[in-house]
Parts: C-alpha cells; structure tokens; sequence
C-alpha cells in the first residue's frame, strides 16, 4: 500500500516533495487522516489546482485522494471549470469560494462531510466565509483543515483593510481564551463554532539540520513562542496549517491547542 506523498508525486500533486512548491503536506496528512483511510467518509476539498497537468484533462489531488481513501465518496470545489475531468468516485463542483449559498448548496448536495480541506484561494475573507458556510455541514467528530495560512495573494490589502486572518483569529481563540469574531461570519456562527471545536492544532515546519541556521533559529523559536502564548506579529508567516476538529455528540473532553511539525519548506 502506498503512502499519501507517494500517491502526491504519482499524480503530480503539490501536497508531495517532488512537484510545484513541494508543499510536504501529505507526510502530516498521512498520520492525521490514518483511521479514516479504509472508512466510507466523504470528503470535500476546496481548490483543485492542476497547474502541472494543463495539457491533459486531470485532477491530481483528487486522484491521490481516491486512491488514498478507497471508500469514500470524494468531492472537489473550483472557481474554474472541470467539466472535461471525469473520475469515477469523484463529483466536481463549480463555484466562487466567496459565494456562501453556492458552498451551502454543495453541502446540502454532497454532505455532511467527515473531512473538508480549504485549499482555495487563500484569501482571509473566503476562508472565513467558507468556514462560517461549511462548518454546519461538518460530521461531529470531523475534521476540517485550512491550508496556506502563512500566505494571502494580497497580503498588503489585507493589512490596509484591516482585514484580519485566520491564523490571527484561531491564536486569539485558542491560546489568549478570546471569543471568535469575523465580520464575514454571523455571532451564532462564531459561538457554535466556539462551542462545537474540541481542538485546535497548528502546524509548523519540521527543523532540518541541513537547512540554514537562520532557518532553523526562526523555526525553534516560533514553536516555543506559540507554546507559551505569547503574541508576536511574525509569527504569521511560519505556520503552514490550521486543523480544527469538531466535538462529537457524547464529547465532554475540554478544548485543547496543540502545535505538530511537518516535514516542509519553512516559507
């Protein structure tokens, strides 16, 4: 049986070490989504690049999904248009991230989901909107991950507009006890999630002796920081992955904050 990385390089997938920006995601992904790998779940990720398979109708993390997750019902969602892809077991949707009814009607479509990846367009306010929308369509004991929150297209704009990010949201959240607050998301939404979030886990880069010792300095220190609570605006750009994971109907284990490391390129 294949590991996920190796099912990323096969089909080209940037959650691999060997295409695009080498990501690494799936050695984290590999261990996160272990006792779901032979379960019927269904599972939805948001943004589907093909940037490495342009000239043939494709979908490479779909396809290392699948194979991955032999029984489960796996859905896609894309700003662009896949109709030329056809793969069994996989059901594609068009739509704007930043579109809540259109996720809405997905999920009504497709869900309720046990695993759900935002990999869209890394913009603060989609992934806001697409959490608020989604996260009533997300299993009890569920998963929902939030890629790339080290980076927004327009960053600069972000700042001016004062438009927070998830990453800022969730530290707030989960190491400073403060209530969730977006103006993308209603306060019935900001509560349930509050209340419905059993834990919070970020995750950094794995320190690489081989790699710089500026790197390596920056990578210890952020880890420590995160570890002891304390703010500092640089932090931002280190953490990779934000993974949220839903209580479960008979849960009353308290909420929790973890920080993992995953074998990845530091920025």
């Amino acid at each position: 049986m294949k590991t996920l990385i190796e099912l990323a390089n096969q089909y080209h997938s940037d959650k691999g070490d060997h295409v695009g920006c080498c990501h690494r995601y799936a050695t984290l992904y590999e261990s996160l989504f272990a006792a779901y790998r032979q379960s019927p779940i269904s599972f939805l990720e948001i943004g589907l690049q093909r940037e490495f398979c342009q000239h043939q109708p494709d979908c490479p993390s779909l396809r290392m999904w699948l194979d991955f997750f032999p029984q489960a019902t796996i859905n896609g969602f894309d700003i662009s248009d896949f109709s030329d892809v056809q793969i069994p077991r996989a059901t594609i949707f068009q739509g704007d991230q930043s579109d809540a009814n259109r996720l809405r009607e997905i999920a009504e479509e497709a869900g309720p989901f046990d695993i759900i990846i935002d990999d869209g367009s890394h913009a603060s306010a989609h992934q806001q909107i697409t959490l608020g929308a989604l996260w009533p369509h997300l299993k009890p004991g569920g998963l929902f991950v939030i890629e790339d929150t080290h980076w927004q297209p327009q960053r600069d704009v972000e700042r001016r507009e004062g438009i927070e990010t998830m990453l800022s949201i969730f530290k707030r959240f989960s190491l400073y006890g403060e209530p969730i607050e977006s103006p993308y998301l209603s306060d019935e939404r900001c509560r349930e999630i509050e209340q419905n979030v059993v834990r919070c886990t970020f995750s950094h880069p794995f320190v690489d002796e081989k790699a710089r010792p500026q790197k390596r300095s920056m990578i210890r220190d952020i880890a420590r920081r995160v570890l002891k609570g304390k703010r500092r605006y640089s932090d931002q750009r280190l953490f990779k992955l934000i993974i949220l994971e839903k209580k479960r109907m008979d849960d009353t284990s308290e909420f929790e904050t973890a920080t993992v490391q995953m074998t990845c390129d530091a920025v």
